[in-house]
């Protein structure tokens, strides 16, 4: 069964701008944990570092690395730590820096911010112990890292380490740490111009509950809520420059014993109603995104906001999913949403390795789950607890590949008639979704991008704004590569060629088809992909002028 649908696209102005660096990418601080065997995440292994250089170059502007999450609170630099902390020492310090810069990422740092590690509690008073990480800052001035390390942040997922933990700080006190490293860093860098910059708090949306002592009825009810945040953001007297959030859009996994998958399934994975409106048990992907930036713009109107964490879901992805390309739905359609909704940035949950110490990630955009490198031939079999061997990209690293080729930081507003993003009729909603923006690409400047997604098992036909129906296009499609069409496969096609490592790093690779004017565009079924459109001078002015 086919379905036509109209597409609607405002080629006058942009609705928002994001970053011309829009897509980031993080690390967890677990995969940096010196208890991992055979070794802890080999920042020097060549797979890693060529597939790297090849997100962090692709597209015209960059892209950011953070490195962080919640072991970060139990994570110190240069001394030894306590077997289930993690020690970063000046040499492996190092070594990330130089991975960094070699592959052109700009470096955001997770600071410890409150004190899980022995040396690092807090003051009588209250205030953060900033011991440690001015001898980490000093160590980056003296070594003139800062060409590297372009931010800082100061703990992950405040609120639900405030709701549970005795005597941690509360949102005002936690913003008042942001101001002291605000000062900290004034003192170590004089220079604003090499000064990092402060992104902050990493909150994720809930309900402030202490689940240890009241029924929560998902685990994300321990996490912030918008007072937490906006008492937060008001007490950090404008030190946080970038305000950092995080949302996943179905809920994870519970490893247990006994596992327990919760939406953990193919079909939701192709239900984006699910992950975009509120349920029963949780809001929705768009009504988070929106309390964020509003409350954001009320209290820290300076700031930029940044989705600093996202994945299919939390809690290590879904197990055989969430790194298959049946997980590329959610995030072409995250990618679009939170650029459509004002967001400045967006770091994908992870390039490789763990959600957690000895937790593998499963959302992971190359490698297996608990991938550390590439050591196989130099380490006996009884030290492979974790995956070894050359690094594998998987789908949604191709996907990311290509958002940052193609897709541009002027945003378009477009709609499917009902099933607009703004003004979805839910009762018919088709799950069909397609996003506009300008060129990326400074060679096709003025040109029209768009990114759709197509989770349906039948065929779509767009008919397409006249400006466009009349421009030469190039398409990128990018289908299920299993043999048998399975979508839980990590197996892609691009335009119906089978993707593999070469084509991401090669300069000219992954290039589209080119087709000629036309009154639609179809999307088969179960694909997502882009298209970009000549469109003829003075018929998009949006993507004309130099903003």
């Amino acid at each position: 069964m086919t379905t036509f649908l109209t597409l609607l696209v405002n080629l006058t102005a942009p609705i928002a701008f994001t970053a011309p660096a829009f897509v980031g990418v993080n690390i967890d601080t677990a995969a940096l944990f010196q208890g991992t065997l055979p070794h802890r995440l080999d920042f020097g292994d060549a797979g890693l570092l060529e597939l790297g250089k090849a997100f962090a170059t692709a597209g015209p502007s960059g892209s950011t690395l953070r490195v962080g999450g919640s072991t970060a609170e139990n994570t110190v630099f240069g001394q030894p730590m306590p077997p289930n902390a993690v020690t970063v020492d000046t040499a492996y310090w190092d070594q990330l820096v130089a991975f960094a810069g070699q592959c052109g990422f700009e470096l955001v740092w997770d600071l410890n911010g409150f004190g899980n590690s022995l040396s690092m509690r807090r003051a009588t008073d209250g205030r953060w112990n900033s011991t440690n990480a001015e001898v980490l800052l000093r160590h980056v001035a003296a070594n003139h890292q800062t060409a590297v390390l372009k931010g800082l942040q100061l703990g992950n997922e405040p609120g639900h380490y405030s709701a549970e933990t005795r005597n941690a700080p509360g949102p005002a006190e936690h913003g008042q740490d942001f101001v002291a490293l605000r000062q900290l860093l004034s003192e170590v860098f004089p220079d604003s111009a090499t000064r990092p910059l402060i992104q902050g708090p990493d909150v994720c949306f809930g309900k402030y509950l202490n689940c240890s002592l009241v029924n929560c009825t998902s685990g994300g009810d321990k996490c912030a809520d918008l007072a937490y945040f906006s008492t937060l953001l008001t007490s950090a007297n404008g030190a946080i420059e970038e305000v950092t959030v995080h949302n996943y859009g179905l809920t994870g996994p519970s490893h247990g014993p006994p596992y327990v998958p919760h939406q953990c399934s193919l079909p939701n994975l192709l239900n984006p109603v699910l992950w975009e409106q509120d349920r029963a048990d949780r809001p929705g992907m768009l009504t988070v995104l929106r309390n964020w930036r509003d409350a954001q713009r009320r209290s820290a109107p300076q700031a930029r906001i940044v989705l600093s964490e996202t994945a299919t879901t939390g809690d290590g992805g879904c197990v055989n999913l969430s790194n298959t390309f049946a997980a590329g739905f959610f995030w072409v359609d995250q990618l679009g949403l939170t650029a459509s909704e004002g967001y400045w940035k967006v770091y994908r949950q992870d390039l490789v390795g763990f959600s957690g110490i000895n937790g593998a990630s499963s959302y992971a955009l190359a490698g297996p789950p608990g991938w550390v490198g590439d050591m196989a031939t130099n380490h006996s079999s009884r030290l492979r607890r974790w995956p070894t061997g050359p690094l594998q990209a998987n789908p949604d690293f191709f996907t990311s590949i290509l958002w940052k080729r193609l897709v541009g930081h002027r945003v378009l507003w477009s709609s499917l008639g009902a099933d607009a993003v703004r003004n979805r009729n839910l009762a018919n909603d088709s799950g069909v979704r397609v996003y506009g923006a300008c060129s990326a690409d400074p060679a096709t400047a003025g040109q029209v991008a768009l990114a759709f997604l197509n989770p349906t098992a039948g065929a779509v036909v767009l008919a397409v704004p006249t400006a466009m129906a009349v421009a030469p296009r190039t398409i990128w499609l990018l289908s299920s590569g299993a043999q048998d069409g399975r979508l839980d496969t990590q197996h892609m096609l691009l335009n119906g060629v089978a993707l593999s490592n070469a084509d991401a790093v090669r300069s000219g690779g992954m290039a589209g088809v080119a087709e000629a004017p036309a009154s639609t565009v179809s999307l088969p079924a179960h694909t997502y992909g882009f298209a970009m459109f000549a469109v003829r001078q003075g018929d998009a002015p949006a993507c004309e002028d130099s903003g």
